[in-house]
């Protein structure tokens, strides 16, 4: 882990940032950097884009609808991130528009409301506890894993432990879809899942990637898989080796979000 670990000299050429194409850069490893600061500092003096300087924590003095849901979606959760309250209205509309357009955006749509609203809240653990587990298919995003990545940190700990058990599995296959999308769905769901499978689901996921996979995880993927690994006391040489600088600065925001969420707890 040496040759990873020295990147977090922040002293040294990999915090230069001439390797950083900001139109490649994942907006939640952005919203997870305002959480560092001294990272948080360096993004911002190089970032130009006004919704990435939001996620990283600049002040923004209004919050309109556009026609853009995925801008929409994510300057709201910049919003919300600074402490800023936001009418429910607004963040229903949000999930609306968002569950017509693309199962991934409603996912981060769902969330936001769920963190604003009690009565999401509420929706969200009775769908959990009354829906039956269909099949799925290999990346495919159902009404059931929209519930489970918005309100599963809410719920699951509440649930049957049967009920749990398979909710669990159903997460862990999905974990492939989360590291295409760099979404971090797993993170707050990483305790309540059955350690055993998610450990062989990364094993598998790194030994023999696909083709597919070695192509789409990289710039965020092995990076958030290793943060995964790391959670449960993997070694994450062999998954950040199959990545590039965007994994490794995914990975270091991450641990470094942790380290500090911790110590200031």
């Amino acid at each position: 882990m040496k040759s990873h670990l020295e990147k977090l000299d922040k002293e040294s050429n990999f915090w230069d940032f001439e390797w950083l194409n900001e139109s490649k850069i994942s907006k939640t490893m952005l919203s997870f950097s305002r959480n560092v600061p001294w990272i948080q500092q360096r993004l911002l003096s190089v970032l130009k884009d006004d919704l990435h300087r939001a996620l990283l924590g600049e002040e923004r003095t209004d919050l309109v609808q556009s026609s853009s849901v995925e801008r929409d979606i994510w300057f709201a959760r910049a919003w919300f991130e600074s402490g800023k309250s936001i009418e429910g209205k607004f963040v229903a509309d949000l999930e609306q528009r968002a569950e017509e357009l693309d199962p991934i955006l409603h996912i981060e749509a769902a969330s936001l409301h769920v963190k604003t609203s009690t009565s999401r809240e509420m929706l969200s653990r009775q769908r959990l506890c009354s829906m039956e587990i269909p099949f799925v298919y290999p990346g495919d995003v159902l009404p059931l894993h929209i519930e489970l990545f918005a309100g599963g940190e809410k719920a699951l700990h509440v649930l049957h432990v049967e009920l749990l058990r398979k909710l669990g599995m159903l997460i862990i296959d999905s974990l492939e879809q989360d590291c295409h999308t760099c979404g971090a769905w797993l993170l707050p769901l990483i305790e309540v899942l059955p350690e055993r499978k998610l450990r062989k689901q990364i094993q598998q996921l790194t030994k023999k990637p696909s083709r597919k996979n070695q192509r789409l995880f990289m710039g965020g993927g092995w990076g958030l898989l290793a943060t995964y690994a790391q959670r449960i006391g993997m070694d994450v040489d062999p998954i950040l080796d199959r990545g590039n600088d965007f994994d490794h600065f995914y990975w270091i925001v991450m641990s470094e979000m942790i380290r500090h969420t911790a110590v200031g707890n």
